[in-house]
C-alpha cells in the first residue's frame, strides 16, 4: 500500500473544523494536508504507548513503524486499533525468514508489517464475535479473524483470545487516539489470493489441481476493480445533511463503498472425502474427471472427438485432455482472425469445469455469515424466525457455474448445510428429506497444516475464504429436481455479490443507520437509470419485512435485477415481498409513499447481453392498503374472533372452521394476485399477522433453467413524484408443483 493512501485515511479523521471545510466544497485540502500539520494530543497516543513500555517489549515493532514512515502518524489525531507484537513474537517472524535482526528488513517489508497491524477503526475485544473477521480490514486491506477460546493454566480454565492465530496477551489498552492490543507474535502479512492459500493445503490437492486445470484458478486471483473511483467526500457517512435521505417516515444517512472488491468463497472436499467415495486422484477410470462426467454428462451428450469448430463450442461441446477446441480471436489492430486452441477443460460446459465452478461463490462468506445468524450481539435473526422447526433459516446463492444456485441452511442446531431439505416439521419432508452436505467451521479446524500453520490461521485470505465440506458437492439431477423443488426465496441483500463484498449486508442499526448506495455500472446483476435512487438498507428490529435487509428504490425510478436461474424448466410464480406504508415521505399519516409501478420480465441474450422485456399485466399500485377489497387481507386473529367465542382457546370444531377460513381467504387473495406475509419471520410483529405486509405475484411464466431472466420495476406514478418508493425485501421463485399442488398446498412459511 502506498503511503498517500494511509495519510488520506488519517485525513478523514480530522477535527470537525475540517469537516466544515469539506462541506463548503474545499475537497482538495484533505489530499494536500501535510503529515506534520495533524492535530496532536497532550495525552498518551498509540505511538506513546509503544515507546513508554517499561520493559521495552515493542522495540522491533517500533523500528518497523519508523522505517515505514508512519510512527509519527500514530502520535496524531485519529481512531486506530493497533495490534502490537512483542519482541519475542517478532523474533519468530524474523527466524521464519532467515533473519537475525530487524535491521535486515527492507523498507517494503517494514511497510507491510506496519500496515498489517493497524486498522483505522476502534475494536475492543468485548465487542467482537468469535470466529468472524473484524468488520473493517487492516491497512493492507486484509480482514483479520478474531477467536475466543479457553486454556488450562495452573489447573484452572482461563479465556484465551486470538487474532489470526496470534494470542492477544493484553487487550483493550485505551489511548487518546485509539486502542492497543498486545499480541504474542507478529501477524502473517501474506497478501496471497484465495487459490494460492488453497494450493498450500495438501489435504485438498486434488481439488486445487482441478481448479488450475479448468482455468477457474484465474477467476479467483482478482481483487480490486481498478476502474472504480469515488470522491473522498462520498466515502464516509456525514451527519451534516448532504447525505441525508428521506425514506417513508424515517430519515437515514447514505454512503458509497470506498472501493469495489471481488471476493470469493470455495467449498472444498479434502482428498480423504474423495477416497471414501472411491475416487483415487484426478485422472484414470476412478479419477475425479470421470466422476464429473458421470454427473454432468452421463450420456456423453456434449462429447465430440477431434478438434471442435467454433460452432461446436457455441453449442457447448467439449473434449477430453487429449483433444482441443478451437477459439477464433480477432486482432484488435489488424482485424485479422486467428484460431487458438485450448484444452477442453477450460470450456465452461466441460463436466470438470462445471464440477469445480459449482463449488465457488462470487462473494466472501464466513461460517457465521451464510445466513446472518448471530451476526450481531444486539440483533439475532433467529429470534425473529418464529417457525424455525418448520423451516431452516436459509439463503439461496448463485454459484460460479452458469445457471446454477445453491441452498445454504442453518437449522436449529446452528450447524451449516448445503442443499439440505430437512426441517423437522416441514410438511414437504417425509420421504423427500435430504440431509445436505455439512460445512465445517474452519475457525475450529485443527490438525491440517498450511505452510506450517493450522488452517484456522489462514482461512481468511486477501480476496476470500474456503471451507471444508463432508461429502461431494454436485448440482446433479436429484439436487435440482428434489432438493431445489421448493419455494426459492432470495433476500434483497443476496441479489448481487457486490452487496455482500462491500460489507453492506447484515449491518444492524437500532434506527436511522446508514444506507449503502452503489454507482451505476458497478453492481453486478443490477441495472438502473440515472434518475433512479437505490439503496441497500440495514437490519432494524422494527422493520416489518423479512430480516429487514431490503432494497429501497426511489424517485422516477427504472430498476432491473437479474434473477438467479431456476433449477428445472417449468412454470414458476415470481413474487415480491412488500409493505404498504401507512405514512408518506413527510410522515403524514394515512398517505402511503409507495409508487405505482409497471412490472416487466426480461429475457437475456447471453451472446449480446441485450434484454428483451415484456410487460406483465397492468401497472400495480403499491400504495393500496392490504385491507382494501382489491387485496382483501384479513388478519388470522380477526378471522378467529369472528368464528370462536374464545379465539385463544377454540373448540375442535371452531379450530377446524378457523383453518378452513384461513385457507379460503388465502386462495381468494392468491386469485387476486396477492398473498399474506410469511409467518416464518417477524419484524415488530409476525409478518402474516401484519395487515399491510403482503406478497405480490408479479408474473407467472414458463422459465428455462438455461436462461437468465430480469425483473424490471419502473415507476409510472405521475411525473415529479420524487418521493415515491418501492421496497424489495425478498423475491420468491415458486414452481407450480409447490404453489398449485392439490395434494399438499403451499405452506405459510
Amino acid at each position: 500500500m502506498n503511503k498517500s493512501i494511509f495519510r488520506k485515511m488519517f485525513a478523514k479523521c480530522l477535527l470537525p473544523s475540517m469537516a466544515v471545510c469539506m462541506m463548503l466544497g474545499v475537497q482538495s485540502c484533505l489530499d494536500e494536508y501535510a503529515p506534520g500539520q495533524y492535530y496532536t494530543f497532550t495525552g498518551n497516543t498509540v505511538a506513546g504507548f509503544l515507546r513508554d513500555d517499561a520493559d521495552g517489549r515493542f522495540s522491533n515493532f517500533i523500528y518497523a513503524l519508523d522505517r515505514a514512515g508512519i510512527l509519527g502518524e500514530l502520535d496524531t489525531y485519529g481512531e486506530y486499533t493497533c495490534f502490537a507484537p512483542v519482541n519475542d513474537g517478532f523474533k519468530e517472524f524474523l527466524d521464519a525468514r532467515g533473519m537475525t535482526s530487524v535491521q535486515e528488513l527492507s523498507d517494503e517489508q517494514c511497510e507491510t508489517i506496519a500496515y498489517t497491524h493497524i486498522i483505522g477503526h476502534l475494536f475492543y475485544c468485548k465487542d467482537l464475535s468469535t470466529g468472524q473477521p473484524l468488520p473493517y480490514p487492516n491497512m493492507m486491506d486484509r480482514y483479520l479473524v478474531y477467536e475466543a477460546d479457553s486454556a488450562q493454566v495452573d489447573g484452572r480454565w482461563v479465556p484465551v483470545y486470538r487474532l489470526n492465530g496470534a494470542e492477544i496477551i493484553e487487550a483493550d489498552d485505551s489511548v487518546s487516539n485509539g486502542v492497543v492490543h498486545v499480541i504474542g507474535k507478529a501477524l502473517n502479512p501474506s497478501n496471497k489470493f484465495l487459490p494460492d492459500i488453497m494450493a498450500e493445503d495438501l489435504s485438498i490437492s486434488w481439488f486445487t489441481a482441478a481448479l488450475e486445470l479448468t482455468g477457474m484458478y484465474d477467476s479467483l486471483v482478482v481483487y480490486m476493480d481498478a476502474s472504480y473511483s469515488i470522491d473522498i467526500d462520498s466515502v464516509e457517512t456525514v451527519n451534516e445533511g448532504q447525505f441525508q435521505e428521506k425514506l417513508g417516515n424515517e430519515t437515514d444517512w447514505w454512503h458509497f463503498p470506498k472501493d469495489r472488491k471481488y471476493k470469493f468463497t470455495a467449498f472444498v472436499e479434502q482428498n480423504s472425502v474423495y477416497e471414501e467415495a472411491g475416487i483415487d486422484g484426478l485422472y484414470g477410470d476412478y479419477g475425479l474427471i470421470e466422476y464429473a462426467k458421470g454427473v454432468y454428462d452421463a450420456d456423453g451428450a456434449f462429447y465430440k472427438d477431434g478438434l471442435l469448430t467454433s460452432e461446436d463450442i457455441k453449442q457447448g461441446y467439449y473434449n477430453d485432455l487429449a483433444k482441443s477446441y478451437i477459439r477464433e480471436v480477432r486482432d484488435v489492430k489488424s482485424g485479422e482472425v486467428r484460431k487458438d486452441t485450448l484444452p477442453g477443460y477450460t470450456n465452461r460446459n466441460h463436466p470438470l469445469n462445471k464440477f469445480v465452478s459449482y463449488h465457488l461463490l462470487p462473494e466472501e462468506l464466513f461460517y457465521n455469515s451464510f445466513n446472518i445468524v448471530d451476526k450481531d450481539s444486539e440483533f439475532k435473526p433467529e429470534d425473529h424466525f418464529v417457525q424455525w422447526n418448520a423451516l431452516d433459516v436459509e439463503d439461496f446463492y448463485e454459484t460460479m457455474m452458469p445457471h446454477s444456485i445453491m441452498r445454504i441452511s442453518t437449522p436449529t442446531s446452528k450447524r451449516k448445510y448445503i442443499n439440505r431439505k430437512g426441517a423437522p416439521l416441514d410438511q414437504y419432508n417425509g420421504a423427500n428429506m435430504v440431509p445436505g452436505i455439512e460445512i465445517r467451521n474452519m475457525a475450529n479446524a485443527t490438525g491440517t497444516l498450511v505452510s506450517g500453520k493450522a488452517v484456522k490461521d489462514e482461512f481468511a485470505t486477501t480476496n476470500g475464504t474456503y471451507h471444508y465440506i463432508n461429502s461431494i458437492l454436485t448440482y446433479d439431477k436429484e439436487t435440482r429436481e428434489k432438493t431445489l423443488n421448493c419455494r426459492i426465496r432470495f433476500m434483497g441483500s443476496t441479489l448481487s455479490p457486490d452487496f455482500i463484498n462491500s460489507g453492506s449486508r447484515g449491518v444492524y442499526h437500532a434506527d436511522n443507520g446508514p444506507l449503502t448506495c452503489f454507482k451505476i455500472g458497478y453492481c453486478k446483476n443490477i441495472r438502473r437509470t440515472e434518475q433512479t435512487k437505490a439503496y441497500l438498507r440495514y437490519y432494524c428490529k422494527s422493520f416489518d419485512c423479512p430480516r429487514g435487509d431490503e432494497i429501497n428504490i426511489k424517485g422516477q425510478f427504472d430498476y432491473a435485477v437479474r434473477l438467479p436461474s431456476v433449477p428445472t424448466d417449468g412454470v414458476y410464480e415470481l413474487r415480491l415481498s412488500n409493505y404498504t406504508m401507512e405514512t408518506s415521505a413527510t410522515g403524514q399519516e394515512g398517505v402511503s409513499d409507495r409508487a405505482i409501478v409497471q412490472i416487466y420480465l426480461g429475457v437475456e441474450d447471453e451472446e449480446t447481453g441485450q434484454i428483451t422485456y415484456t410487460a406483465q399485466g397492468l401497472p400495480l399500485d403499491l400504495a393500496i392498503f392490504a385491507e382494501d377489497p382489491r387485496i382483501g387481507n384479513v388478519l388470522d386473529n380477526d378471522l378467529a374472533k369472528e368464528i370462536a367465542k374464545d379465539p385463544d382457546n377454540p373448540t375442535e370444531e371452531e379450530a377446524e372452521r378457523i383453518e378452513e377460513a384461513k385457507s379460503a381467504l388465502d386462495k381468494a387473495m392468491h386469485n387476486r394476485g396477492y398473498m399474506k406475509g410469511m409467518d416464518s419471520y417477524t419484524g415488530s410483529n409476525n409478518l402474516r399477522q401484519t395487515t399491510n405486509c403482503i406478497r405480490l405475484i408479479l408474473a407467472t411464466d414458463n422459465f428455462r433453467s438455461d436462461t437468465y431472466y430480469w425483473l424490471r420495476i419502473r415507476c409510472v406514478s405521475e411525473q415529479g413524484s420524487t418521493d415515491k418508493v418501492c421496497a424489495v425485501g425478498c423475491l420468491e421463485l415458486v414452481p407450480k408443483s409447490v404453489y398449485d399442488n392439490e395434494f399438499m398446498p403451499e405452506d405459510r412459511h
